[in-house]
């Protein structure tokens, strides 16, 4: 097992599961309503400025091929090992230090490697052999990740490709073996493109296909022949928005259903297509969403 820098192991998957969702709990801002209570009692550790967590805005979260949690926030990266925060920033000048302080997305690789998406520094990948982040850096000839693109997700899917959503660029995939790199983008006169280019999460579906949430809804990707499906009138129609509404986050449960989280409450596509549920914050109604955001 994985030792952290004074010796000790990472504590156990039980204990960081604890503490990430306390993490996780905080960063988004939820809380837990009266009269709610566990299926079993749960402790909380929680990470703040006593701890040593010197930004409360955490933006990312993602446990590594090892063990360790790391949080992206911003003001840096920062790694829990289940006893103690190690806080790495940017440091000018320096080769193999962070491309940008501000985190906005992380994943991890099975290769022990953790990629690192920043508003404003492009991605890198920690190397886990020296703990130096280098710069993703396509084939000769395709196009770049620019370091300037505003990272919004990360995704690395069943085939070992890394997806990263940008704020206005579009979505880009990386082998991260050959470094080949495809673009997709929004194009007003073609309508199996994405419906905009401002990304804000990639998820993974288990045919393969892509849910890409953009500013105007939602899209269905197929990776093979690079065709989306827009579904964000759809769920905009279902949620009695006039227009396309933003989607912030998607998700693939396991029975198939889609979820989406949206500026206009939660939508859920059944799996077999036909329905669309909707779940809404109702004033002074328990059990109700807390926010339709």
């Amino acid at each position: 097992m994985r030792k952290a820098s004074d010796g000790r192991a990472p504590r156990t998957r039980a204990a960081r599961r604890a503490a990430s969702a306390a993490i996780a709990i905080v960063a988004a801002g939820f809380g837990f309503t009266r009269g709610v209570e566990a299926a079993q009692p749960m402790h909380f550790t929680h990470l703040g400025a006593d701890a040593g967590l010197a930004q409360g805005g955490v933006m990312a979260i993602v446990e590594d091929s090892q063990g360790f949690l790391w949080l992206g926030t911003e003001d840096g990266l920062v790694r829990y090992d289940g006893y103690a925060l190690r806080h790495l920033i940017r440091q000018r000048g320096v080769p193999g230090s962070l491309p940008n302080n501000w985190i906005a997305a992380l994943a991890s690789g099975s290769d022990g490697r953790l990629w690192i998406g920043t508003d404003g520094g492009g991605v890198a990948w920690r190397d886990p052999m020296t703990g130096r982040f280098v710069p993703l850096r396509p084939a000769a000839g395709e196009a770049a990740v620019s370091p300037e693109e505003k990272v919004r997700a990360l995704h690395l899917d069943h085939a070992g490709h890394l997806w990263i959503a940008t704020r206005t660029a579009g979505l880009v995939e990386v082998d991260v073996v050959t470094a080949q790199v495809r673009r997709f983008q929004h194009d007003e006169a073609d309508g199996t493109t994405l419906s905009d280019d401002g990304v804000l999460a990639v998820a993974e579906g288990h045919g393969g296909a892509l849910w890409v949430a953009t500013r105007l809804g939602v899209d269905r990707l197929d990776p093979a022949s690079g065709r989306a499906e827009r579904l964000g009138l759809r769920i905009a129609a279902a949620l009695g928005a006039s227009g396309p509404v933003q989607a912030n986050a998607v998700l693939e449960d396991q029975q198939g259903d889609l979820w989406v989280g949206t500026d206009a409450g939660l939508a859920k596509i059944e799996a077999a297509g036909e329905r669309v549920r909707v779940y809404r914050s109702q004033r002074d109604v328990p059990g109700t969403l807390p926010s339709d955001h």
